[in-house]
């Protein structure tokens, strides 16, 4: 599947300290936005990125598993995923 092999080259491409890219960030949002992806090939910094889960959560309510501890915990989050058809 394409986004799994796009997913995969951003966890190739993370910088030295564990970091998505800004432009592989950018390129996921809009993989979120316009393909169905693999939500666990989301990179682990990402997984706590409130922009990238509430846009993973819109498009997809099973995302909020995939989301970090702390944006499980989010109400804004949480409320959205319910909201999600």
């Amino acid at each position: 599947m394409e986004a799994t092999s796009a997913f995969q080259a951003a966890a190739t491409q993370d910088s030295k300290d564990g970091t998505t890219s800004p432009a592989e960030r950018q390129r996921i949002m809009s993989d979120l936005n316009y393909k169905e992806l693999l939500l666990e090939e989301i990179p682990q910094d990402l997984r706590g990125d409130r922009e990238v889960m509430l846009t993973a959560v819109w498009r997809y309510r099973e995302a909020l598993q995939y989301a970090s501890e702390e944006l499980k915990n989010d109400r804004d989050l949480v409320i959205k995923a319910v909201m999600t058809s």
